[in-house]
C-alpha cells in the first residue's frame, strides 16, 4: 500500500471520526433541546388551563364576596327575608346556571338556602370543614369536590364568614356545580395517549380518563389510595413545596410511561396535571436518528459543521405541544381583552361620579384626564379585542343594508372633533353618482374608513386630510367602492413600506414615539378588507404626506346617487334647525298617547310655544280613561306599548261607552318608517301616520292639516334662527363618539334648552330602560323585548343615538322574525353601547351644568323648579332615611319623606315620578320593591 493511499484512508477515517463524532454531539444536543422545549410547552399548558380555572372560580367568589357584603350592609339576618333574596340573587345572576345552591350557616346550627332544602337536625353543619375553614382562617375557602346524591353532579362549596360589629353571624356558602371545569380539563389539546387531569387540594381525582378512579362515599378518590401508590414521586415532588421542573416518568394506570406536569390553582390549591406519552418523545427521537443515520451515509466526506445545520433544521419542526400551547396563548389574549373591559368601565364610571361631586377645579382637571386615559386604554382593549378574533377566525362580517350618505356623516361627525383639536382641514371629494343605498357590513366598513382617518390625523402636524369617495361598477348587483384618505403628514420612508402592516409595529419610533396606539390600525382594516375580498394600498413621500387606497366589494340596493354630498352635509343642519311654530291654537286640546316619557318629552317641548292644551297618556289604559273624560281635537297614539298596545287601544276607543272623542282624528306614532306604513295605519282606520323620532316640521303639517281651522292662528316665522352659541364656530361637546348633536337638535326643534331637558330625561330612564330590556332577555320574553328595544330605537334617535339606534331596530325585526340566534349574538353588544351612550349624556350634562355655574348662568330651567332644587348630598342623606324608615315601618315618617321630596328636583331631574312610584309600592305593603327603587335613586345619583 502506498504513502498516497495510506494518506487518503487516514483522511478519510479522520473526516469520518469528525463527521461521526460531531453528529452524536449534534444528535444528543437536539434530542435534549427538543425534551426541554417539549417541557416548556407542557408546563406553559397546564399553567393556561390552571388560569382559566382559576378565573372561573374567581368569579363565582366574586359572586359571594358581592352578597356577603350586602347581607353586612342591610344587617337583616331574619331567615324568611334571606330566603327570598337568595332566591332573588339566585334567579338574576347566575346566567350559566353554574350555581346549585345559596345558604346560609348560624352559629345555631339553623341554615337558610335560596332552595326550598331545610336541614332535618341530626347533622350539625357548623362542624362541616366548609363552616370551620373561614371562622378560622377568616379567608375565603374553597372546599375539595364531592359528588351529590340529589343531581348525580360534582360539587365544590365556597364560603366565607360574617361577621358584623366584630362579632360572628354565621357562614355564607355557595355550592358550584364543576361541569365546566371538568370540560375544560377533558376538552384539553394534548398529544396522543397523552391526557390532562385535575387533583383538588387533598390529591383527589376530580377528573381523570380512568374511569375506575371514580368517587368514593361521594368524595374524589385519593391519589394516595390507589393500590401500590404509583404516584407517590408526584405527591412527594408536590408536598415539597414546588410544582414539578423537570421530567418526572411514572408508569401510568395503563401500562404506558408518562412525564408528568402540574400547575397550581391559585385561588383554591387544587392542581392541573398533564400526562405525556413517553411515545411522543420515543417517536421524535426516532426521526432525529434515522435523519442523521441518512446524514453520514450520504455526506460522510462533507465537514462535520453540516450536520449542525440538520441539527438546527430539526429543532425548527413544529411539536404539536408547541401548536397547542400558542392555541392556548391566543384564546387566553382574546379572553383577558374582552375580561378588561369590565374593570374599565367600572374604573369610568366611578369616575364619572367623581366629576359630577368634585368641587375643586384640580380635582375636575385630574377626573377628566383619568377619564381621557380611560377611553384610550378602552380603544387599545377594542383594538386587541378584534386584533385576537382575526387572529382566531371569530371575526364574522354581518351585511345589512345601510345609506352611505349617513355613513359617511357619522365618520365625518366621528372624526370633526380631532381635526378640530389639531387645527386640521378635512376636504371631502364625493363621487355625485355613487349608489346611496348598499348592501354590506356598515360597522365594519366604517371601522376600515375610520381607522384611515385616524391615522392620518394622528401623524399629520399641519395642513389637509381629504377624503376621496368614488365607485366602479362591476354588475348589475356589485360595484366596488374606491375610498382614498389623502394626507399632508410626515409620510413614509420607502425601504419601511413593507412593515406598515405588521401588527404591534410603529415606523420611525423615534420621530412617532409620543403618538399614542398600539400598531394595530392598518393590520386590523387590512384584515377586514381581506374578509370582504377588498385591498389596501399606500403611497407615500417621505415628508410630504401619503395616500392610502382601500377597494370595498358591496352589493347594490338602489343606483340612486348621493348627489352633492359636501353641499348636502353643509345644508343639513342648518335646514333641521329651521323650525319654529308657525301657529297658536289656545283652545286646541290634544292628547299624546305613549309609554315613552322621552316622547312624551319632545312633542309637548316641540308645541311648547303654540300654546295648544297638551294632555298626555304613558299607556293604553290611561288614554281609553282620559277620552271618556276630555273632548281632544287630536289623538296622537303609539303603536309599540306592552300590555294594550296603540292598535288595540285604538279599536276599544271605537266601541267604548262614554268616549267623548270618538270624532277626533287619530294620528299613529311609529319608530317603523317602512314604505308601506301609511297604507297599513290608514287601512286599520288611523286618520294618518307619523314617523318617530318626531320632526317639528312634519308635527306642525299634521296639526295644521286636522285642526279645526277656527282654532288655529298663523304666526310670522323669523328667516333666521339664533342658535344659542351665537356665531363663530362651534365647540366640542363631548357627544361625538355616540351621538349626533344636530340630529338630536333637529328632533328637538332646535331649541337647545330643550335637547338639554331630553337629554336629562334620556340619562334619567337609561338604567331602568336598560334593567327592563335585561330581564325581557333573560326570561326570552321576545314580544316584550321587541316592545322595549322599539321604544329605545326611537327615543336613541331622539337624541342623536344614530348607530344604537340601528342597532336597536335590527334586534327589534330580529325578535318579531323569531331570530333568538341573532339576538343571542347582538344583546350583549347593543347593552354596551347603551351604557356607553348613557354614559356619555351623564358626562355631557355634568359639564354643561359646572360650566353654566361658572358664568352664574345655570342650566335655563322654570324659576319654581329652580327654587325646589335639591343638592346632591342632602338628597343621598333624606333617601338614606327613608330607607332607614321604611325598614323599621316608621310608615308616618316614611310618608314625610315623601312629601318633603315630591316637589323637589336634582341636576335638573324632577323626582315626583319616583317618589309617587315609592309612595305608590308603599300602599302596597310592597316594601322591598319600594327600597330597591330607593336603591336604584342613589345609584343614579
Amino acid at each position: 500500500m502506498n504513502v498516497q493511499k495510506k494518506f487518503t484512508i487516514i483522511v478519510c477515517f479522520i473526516c469520518l471520526t469528525c463527521i461521526t463524532l460531531t453528529a452524536f454531539i449534534g444528535y444528543y444536543a437536539a434530542s435534549n433541546e427538543l425534551k426541554a422545549k417539549s417541557t416548556e410547552n407542557a408546563e406553559i399548558l397546564a399553567s393556561n388551563y390552571a388560569n382559566q380555572i382559576n378565573n372561573w372560580i374567581w368569579e363565582k367568589a366574586v359572586f359571594l364576596n358581592t352578597l356577603t357584603e350586602s347581607v353586612i350592609l342591610v344587617n337583616n339576618l331574619d331567615r324568611e327575608y334571606l330566603h327570598t333574596y337568595f332566591q332573588d340573587m339566585l334567579k338574576h345572576n347566575n346566567p350559566d346556571d353554574a350555581i346549585y345552591d345559596v345558604f346560609f350557616q348560624y352559629p345555631d346550627s339553623y341554615m337558610v338556602c335560596a332552595t326550598d332544602f331545610v336541614p332535618d337536625g341530626t347533622m350539625d353543619y357548623t362542624k362541616r370543614k366548609w363552616y370551620t375553614a373561614p371562622t378560622t382562617t377568616h379567608k375565603l375557602s374553597v372546599q375539595t369536590a364531592y359528588m351529590d346524591t340529589d343531581t348525580k353532579r360534582e360539587i365544590i362549596t365556597i364560603s366565607r364568614e360574617v361577621v358584623i360589629d366584630g362579632e360572628l353571624k354565621g357562614v355564607l356558602a355557595v355550592d358550584i356545580f364543576v361541569d365546566q371545569m371538568v370540560d375544560t380539563i377533558n376538552a384539553m389539546e394534548v398529544p396522543e395517549d397523552s391526557y390532562g387531569f385535575l387533583l383538588d387540594s387533598d390529591y383527589g381525582l376530580v377528573v381523570h380518563p380512568n374511569e375506575d378512579f371514580g368517587y368514593v362515599n361521594a368524595a374524589p378518590l385519593s391519589l394516595a389510595q390507589l393500590e401500590g401508590n404509583p404516584y407517590e414521586e408526584l405527591i412527594t415532588a408536590i408536598d415539597n413545596g414546588a410544582e414539578p421542573r423537570q421530567l418526572l416518568w411514572i408508569e401510568d394506570y395503563d401500562g404506558e410511561t408518562r412525564a408528568f406536569f402540574v400547575s397550581q390553582v391559585e385561588s383554591c390549591g387544587w392542581y392541573v396535571g398533564i400526562a405525556i406519552a413517553e411515545s411522543v418523545w420515543a417517536k421524535a427521537v426516532r426521526s432525529l436518528l434515522v435523519e442523521f443515520a441518512l446524514i453520514m451515509v450520504v455526506l460522510s466526506f462533507i465537514i462535520s459543521f453540516l450536520s449542525v445545520s440538520v441539527v438546527v433544521r430539526a429543532l425548527l419542526k413544529p411539536v404539536s405541544l408547541a401548536e397547542s400551547a400558542s392555541k392556548a396563548k391566543s384564546d387566553f389574549l382574546a379572553n383577558m381583552s374582552h375580561e378588561i373591559r369590565t374593570p374599565i368601565h367600572a374604573m369610568l364610571g366611578m369616575n364619572e361620579l367623581i366629576l359630577r361631586e368634585a368641587e375643586g377645579e384640580n380635582i375636575s382637571r385630574y377626573a377628566v384626564n383619568i377619564r381621557n386615559a380611560g377611553k384610550m386604554l378602552l380603544s387599545l382593549v377594542n383594538d386587541i379585542l378584534d386584533f385576537s378574533k382575526i387572529e382566531s377566525g371569530k371575526m364574522e362580517i354581518m351585511p345589512v343594508e345601510y345609506e352611505l350618505c349617513s355613513m359617511l356623516s357619522d365618520l365625518i361627525n366621528m372624526i370633526a372633533g380631532r381635526l378640530e383639536e389639531k387645527g386640521l382641514e378635512l376636504k371631502l371629494d364625493i363621487v355625485p353618482d355613487i349608489p346611496h343605498r348598499l348592501w354590506g357590513d356598515e360597522r365594519r366598513i366604517t371601522q376600515i374608513i375610520g381607522n384611515l382617518l385616524i391615522n392620518a390625523v394622528k401623524y399629520t402636524k399641519e395642513g389637509t386630510v381629504i377624503l376621496h369617495v368614488g365607485w366602479r361598477k362591476l354588475d348589475e348587483q356589485q360595484i366596488e367602492l374606491l375610498v382614498e384618505v389623502e394626507d399632508t403628514g410626515i409620510g413614509i420612508r420607502p425601504e419601511e413600506l413593507n412593515l406598515l402592516f405588521i401588527s404591534f409595529t410603529r415606523l420611525d419610533e423615534g420621530r412617532n414615539g409620543s403618538i399614542e396606539g398600539t400598531g394595530l390600525g392598518l393590520n386590523i382594516t387590512k384584515s377586514l378588507l381581506d374578509m370582504m375580498a377588498g385591498q389596501l394600498s399606500v403611497r407615500s413621500v417621505y415628508g410630504r404626506g401619503s395616500i392610502f387606497s382601500a377597494v370595498i366589494p358591496q352589493k347594490v340596493i338602489s343606483y340612486e346617487g348621493v348627489g352633492d354630498f359636501q353641499e348636502k352635509y353643509e345644508n343639513s343642519v342648518k335646514q333641521r334647525r329651521h323650525y319654529k311654530e308657525s301657529f297658536t291654537a289656545p283652545e286646541g286640546k290634544i292628547l299624546i298617547v305613549d309609554d315613552n316619557a322621552m316622547n312624551l318629552a319632545v312633542v309637548t317641548g316641540l308645541l311648547k310655544n303654540t300654546k295648544l292644551q297638551i294632555h298626555t297618556a304613558s299607556s293604553g289604559r290611561e288614554c281609553l280613561e282620559k277620552v271618556t273624560k276630555n273632548t281632544y281635537h287630536v289623538i296622537f297614539m303609539d303603536h309599540m306599548m306592552p300590555e294594550l298596545d296603540g292598535l288595540e287601544t285604538f279599536e276599544r276607543m271605537k266601541t267604548l261607552s262614554g268616549n267623548l272623542s270618538k270624532a277626533a282624528p287619530v294620528i299613529a306614532l311609529t319608530a317603523n318608517a317602512i314604505s308601506n306604513a301609511k297604507k297599513m295605519y290608514l287601512d286599520y282606520g288611523f286618520t294618518d301616520y307619523l314617523s318617530k323620532p318626531i320632526e317639528g316640521s312634519k308635527l306642525e303639517r299634521i296639526l295644521l292639516e286636522y285642526l279645526p281651522p277656527e282654532l288655529v292662528h298663523l304666526v310670522e316665522v323669523p328667516e333666521k334662527i339664533i342658535q344659542q352659541e351665537g356665531s363663530g364656530k362651534e365647540e366640542e361637546t363631548g357627544l361625538e363618539d355616540y351621538i349626533n348633536r344636530e340630529i338630536g337638535l333637529a328632533y328637538s326643534g332646535g331649541q337647545p334648552e330643550k335637547y338639554l331637558e331630553i337629554l336629562h330625561i334620556y340619562a334619567q330612564m337609561g338604567p331602568e330602560f336598560l334593567q327592563n330590556i335585561e330581564a325581557a332577555y333573560k326570561a326570552a320574553d321576545w314580544k316584550l323585548y321587541a316592545i322595549l328595544v322599539h321604544g329605545l330605537k326611537s327615543t336613541s334617535l331622539g337624541v342623536g343615538a344614530e348607530e344604537l339606534s340601528k342597532g336597536a331596530e335590527r334586534l327589534e325585526t330580529a325578535a318579531k322574525s323569531g331570530e333568538v340566534d341573532y339576538i343571542f349574538q347582538h344583546h350583549g353588544k347593543l347593552c354596551e353601547m347603551y351604557e356607553k351612550v348613557l354614559e356619555q349624556i351623564r358626562s355631557y350634562l355634568h359639564r354643561i351644568e359646572k360650566k353654566c355655574a361658572v358664568q352664574g348662568e345655570g342650566v335655563k330651567m322654570d324659576a319654581e323648579r329652580a327654587e325646589q332644587a335639591i343638592p346632591v348630598p342632602l338628597l343621598k342623606e333624606r333617601l338614606l332615611a327613608l330607607d332607614e324608615s321604611i325598614s323599621t315601618f316608621e310608615r308616618m315618617e316614611a310618608q314625610r319623606i315623601l312629601e318633603e321630596l315630591w316637589e323637589k328636583s336634582c341636576q335638573g331631574l324632577l323626582l315626583a315620578d319616583d317618589m309617587q312610584d315609592i309612595s305608590h309600592k308603599l300602599e302596597n305593603f310592597e316594601y322591598e320593591e319600594a327600597k330597591k327603587t330607593i336603591h336604584l335613586l342613589l345609584g343614579r345619583f
